[in-house]
């Protein structure tokens, strides 16, 4: 008869050793893990396997998933940093078990940093242990237009400029200060019709208008407030004679120091048209 001794000895071999992990991802599968064991594997079952996220916050989580766990494999308490499980079951199993864990960061602005994962696993008579460690890769965040305004009116008859935005027109990036440039372009734009700007504020920059394209384009550093004033201070005007009736649709972005650009806001311009009186000419003479 042959009698199989436990020699003590399996191993844990991640795939990866190091995980990218980049903002917003989402769930992140974080090991493919390997287990070696001296041992037949088909002779003995393992009994207990843990795994836990090392100095992370309370908006970081690990989980299983799928949530069904391989068969014999319990959950036996967890919270969102560490999962306990326990139950008699093979090296496929407790493979599969372990090379299905999930990470999952949650933080609005991470910023560069590490984490790391404590994987073990044990038997009747002996645990192993691995880590894996977690890259977190911040990613830039496009700034974002808030533009209370939805439409505005342009009344041919006044010929006034008007001004296209209000006070509550407002610029935010919740991981850059500066911005670098910005456009307002008439989607479609008519002949005569005229973007500004009042150029008055403290920052270098450069801009240029297109009659041709409506594209008024601005380009220099400035804070999110500088910005901010700026576009508030965008003015339209057409003093042709015949002017377009048709809707305008002025678009605003704004791109940061980073190079991310802000989805567009949106701005329908409606014409108020004006019928000319007619103007009568003579040619007659009259002498005394």
């Amino acid at each position: 008869m042959i009698t199989f001794i436990n020699d003590n000895q399996h191993n844990l071999i991640p795939l990866n050793t190091e995980i990218l992990y980049f903002e917003d991802t989402g769930d992140k599968l974080i090991g493919n893990i390997t287990i070696t064991d001296f041992d037949d594997p088909r002779m003995h079952n393992y009994s207990r396997a843990t795994v836990r996220l090392i100095n992370a916050t309370t908006l970081e989580l690990l989980r299983i998933i799928p949530s069904s766990l391989p068969h014999g494999i319990y959950l036996d308490s967890s919270n969102s940093t560490t999962l306990n499980f326990v139950g008699s079951a093979n090296l496929s199993q407790y493979s599969h078990l372990l090379s299905s864990i999930y990470y999952r960061n949650n933080i609005e602005e991470p910023g560069v940093a590490t984490r790391t994962v404590v994987y073990s696993l044990s038997d009747a008579d002996f645990t192993s242990t691995t880590e894996v460690v977690i890259s977190i890769i911040p990613r830039n965040d496009a700034p974002v237009i808030h533009n209370s305004l939805e439409s505005v009116i342009y009344n041919e008859e006044n010929r006034e400029t008007l001004r296209l935005t209000n006070d509550n027109f407002t610029i935010i990036d919740t991981d850059s200060v500066q911005l670098q440039s910005a456009t307002i372009i008439i989607g479609n734009v008519k002949p005569g019709d005229l973007l500004s700007l009042n150029l008055s504020q403290s920052f270098e920059f450069e801009s240029s208008y297109s009659d041709s394209t409506g594209l008024l384009d601005i380009k220099g550093n400035g804070t999110l407030t500088d910005y901010s004033q700026f576009l508030q201070s965008a003015t339209f005007v057409n003093l042709n004679q015949n002017i377009s009736p048709e809707d305008r649709y002025i678009e605003f972005t704004v791109t940061d120091a980073e190079g991310a650009t802000s989805e567009t806001v949106t701005l329908v311009l409606t014409i108020i048209t004006f019928d000319d009186p007619p103007i009568c000419f003579s040619d007659i003479i009259v002498s005394s």
